[in-house]
């Protein structure tokens, strides 16, 4: 599972990065991919807190570093026009 979050994170933050240097519809898309990662992050931690493999506190910590991040990237696939 921690394994899992890793890779999931990391996609996330690849993908923005990637989507930075993109236009267009291929720009939301990798956005769109980063999201889904920071969700799945999301998940993963939370069932690691769950199982007691992961500190409770800490896990808050991250968990809400990982909700400004879904935030974040909701808008950039949603922005106020």
């Amino acid at each position: 599972m921690g394994d899992q979050a890793t890779r999931a994170g990391a996609s996330a933050a690849l993908n923005l990065a990637e989507g930075g240097g993109r236009f267009g519809r291929d720009r939301v898309q990798h956005y769109r991919i980063a999201y889904g990662s920071a969700r799945e992050a999301s998940m993963a931690l939370e069932l690691m807190v769950g199982a007691g493999a992961v500190p409770e506190a800490a896990g808050a910590e991250v968990l809400e570093l990982l909700d400004r991040v879904k935030a974040m990237t909701w808008r950039m696939i949603h922005p106020r026009r």
